[in-house]
């Protein structure tokens, strides 16, 4: 046998092999890939502190919620060497778009949405994400440890500290007001974080309340007009000949006490076991 014959003999063993490797749907050299799972470490916008750490949130009243059929989506919760971070390894398994809300208490953090495309290529399965996006939250992202760090509020914490701005005149109210928090004076239970809504409070100066982007009807208020006044009057029903006017906001008759300081006001009726509002000026 010439070294001709033998060359070409080798190179059609070659293509016979090659063309069985093809088509034994790469069996014997298959690598597999998990998808990217998503962390999430929620911290005190402030502080930096992590609010499972210090106590403010509890890892059981976690609940993250498939938007488009509110079914439960798979987590994890790791809490080892008390790092207390949300893992979520469920997703892009398959091909899929999915939407999800991350809920504590019934109250949502964050919505998620992804969609995933999971490939083939060269014997080896793995998932793209074709798109990720974080929703309703300021977040920061950590490139060394692949955590998405979700910087948020303290509901309770006051809104307003220090010296307060002088009422001169009622006038000082008119103008667009973002309602940013809800907060309750005995605890977290009943506050909320509003900053990621655009819900406008609009003091117009023909005594006119105009409430905006509220279509979830958070906070006090629904969309629509109410009537209001800013003016000094007595808190109480039957005050006291000792008892000082104060500046008041009434809207429909509900009496709000007032406080502002430069960009900030906080309309409240924490005085009647009620809940606080704060707003920040946008014009």
């Amino acid at each position: 046998m010439t070294l001709k014959q033998i060359i070409k003999i080798l190179i059609f063993f070659t293509i016979i092999l090659n063309q069985s490797c093809e088509n034994n749907d790469c069996e014997d050299t298959l690598c597999f890939t998990p998808p990217s799972p998503f962390i999430f470490e929620l911290v005190d916008k402030s502080t930096g502190e992590n609010l499972f750490t210090n106590g403010t949130y509890n890892s059981n009243d976690i609940e993250i919620l498939n938007i488009s059929d509110n079914t439960k989506i798979e987590y994890s919760f790791i809490n080892e060497n008390d790092i207390n971070i949300i893992q979520i390894g469920s997703i892009g398994w398959e091909s899929e778009i999915v939407e999800c809300s991350l809920q504590i208490n019934d109250t949502e953090i964050l919505r998620l949405y992804v969609d995933a495309k999971r490939l083939s290529e060269n014997c080896c399965s793995f998932t793209r994400y074709d798109e990720f996006r974080i929703e309703n939250a300021e977040y920061e992202y950590d490139n060394q440890s692949g955590i998405y760090r979700i910087l948020l509020g303290q509901n309770n914490k006051d809104c307003i500290k220090g010296e307060l701005d002088s009422i001169i005149s009622a006038d000082q109210i008119i103008g667009q007001w973002k309602l940013i928090r809800e907060k309750n004076p005995w605890g977290d239970a009943n506050s909320y974080d509003y900053s990621n809504d655009n819900i406008i409070y609009n003091f117009q100066s023909n005594g006119n309340l105009v409430v905006t982007g509220n279509e979830n009807n958070k906070g006090f208020y629904k969309n629509g007009e109410h009537n209001y006044v800013f003016e000094e009057d007595y808190l109480s029903g039957y005050p006291s000949s000792n008892e000082p006017k104060i500046w008041l906001v009434k809207i429909e008759s509900r009496k709000w006490t007032h406080k502002s300081q430069n960009n900030l006001m906080e309309i409240g009726q924490s005085y009647v076991d009620g809940n606080d509002y704060c707003f920040e000026r946008i014009n």
